[in-house]
């Protein structure tokens, strides 16, 4: 006969205990990669002190280096009608040497700088005789300066230059052209008219070589083609 079980116990076995976890694995660096086993990691060779892995600069020897040039003496020859001084043929042959030039390639140089002189005097030219015929044509239009009294007063102008400059600035205004700038035209007509008083021998003429040559020595360039 069973045993009476006694009230408030039940007859439920117990459940069995969870079987036993694996022993963890060895863990794996970000790379995926074990770390190394401690016991297996070979302990670098230790180095005398002093050394040094980095390997020293090699040395270039002299021999193999780029020699510094050697200045050539070079020789130039200026284009025909271009003023190039002594000193300034020194200081160009000079570096064109230091720079490696040679006398061929250093005349190409002063020939090509000799065209640009060359160019750049005709420009200048062309200019100062555009700003001439300008200047001629504002008198000839004057009502005062040009028109019937031009010769006259080209004749008073030289007068009063020729008195109080003297041959060397009737010369000067010549060179430069400002004999005929309408300015100074019509300054030297006023200075001639107050030295009216001044006659020869009692006559209205002015005093002086004749008409003709009075206006052609002070503006050649208006009255050429009476020369």
């Amino acid at each position: 006969m069973p045993e009476a079980t006694p009230t408030g116990t039940s007859t439920t076995t117990p459940p069995a205990p969870p079987p036993a976890a694996p022993p963890p694995a060895t863990p794996t660096t970000l790379m995926g990669t074990p770390p190394p086993d401690a016991k297996t990691t070979a302990t670098p060779e230790a180095k005398p002190t002093g050394t040094s892995d980095t390997k020293p600069p090699e040395t270039i020897p002299a021999e193999g280096k780029p020699a510094a040039p050697v200045p050539v003496p070079v020789e130039v020859k200026w284009a025909e009608g271009l003023k190039v001084d002594a000193e300034q043929t020194k200081a160009f042959t000079s570096l064109a040497g230091e720079i490696g030039l040679d006398s061929a390639k250093a005349q190409k140089v002063a020939d090509y700088y000799a065209g640009v002189v060359k160019a750049q005097a005709a420009k200048d030219s062309t200019a100062f005789d555009a700003q001439q015929a300008k200047w001629l044509d504002s008198i000839k239009a004057d009502a005062e300066l040009g028109g019937a009294n031009l010769e006259a007063n080209a004749a008073l102008t030289y007068r009063a230059a020729k008195h109080f400059g003297g041959d060397a600035f009737v010369e000067l205004l010549n060179r430069t052209g400002l004999g005929n700038h309408p300015v100074v035209f019509r300054t030297f007509l006023a200075v001639s008219k107050a030295m009216a008083e001044d006659r020869v021998g009692g006559t209205s003429k002015p005093a002086g070589p004749a008409q003709a040559d009075l206006y052609a020595a002070l503006y050649p360039t208006m009255f050429k083609s009476k020369e």
